[in-house]
């Protein structure tokens, strides 16, 4: 019990940590899935100046990266896919069709504020 007691804590505080972490980036759920935008994974983000607010992201090309959202949005074509920023609520879609996040993506915003916020966020 003394061995598996110092695990289980810390494994608890990372948990922790992690959680408190993730909820104030972007959150992309469908189902019981969920993928946590780490900046570690951010290849690329810029604020997008078009007509829609929005930021533009491309994700690295790895497992726990791109491959963990691709694979997210692929096992839940016709499904709803929600997206939060600091647990608010900016997207609610169906998914369609898969994507590949390696090669970018636009993730559109309530206004150019909150782009700026996201964008911000990733640059910390």
């Amino acid at each position: 019990m003394r061995r598996v007691l110092p695990v289980l804590l810390a494994a608890a505080l990372v948990s922790a940590c992690s959680d408190t972490h993730a909820a104030s980036g972007l959150t992309y759920r469908a189902s019981d899935d969920a993928f946590y935008l780490d900046k570690r994974c951010l290849e690329e983000i810029r604020v997008r100046d078009a007509l829609s607010p929005g930021v533009f992201i491309k994700l690295k090309h790895s497992l726990s990266c791109s491959e963990a959202l691709n694979n997210l949005i692929a096992d839940n074509i016709n499904r709803e896919l929600v997206v939060t920023f600091q647990q608010q609520e900016l997207l609610k879609a169906k998914i369609g069709s898969q994507m590949k996040t390696e090669n970018g993506f636009s993730q559109a915003t309530a206004d150019k504020t909150v782009a700026r916020n996201i964008y911000d966020f990733y640059q910390q």
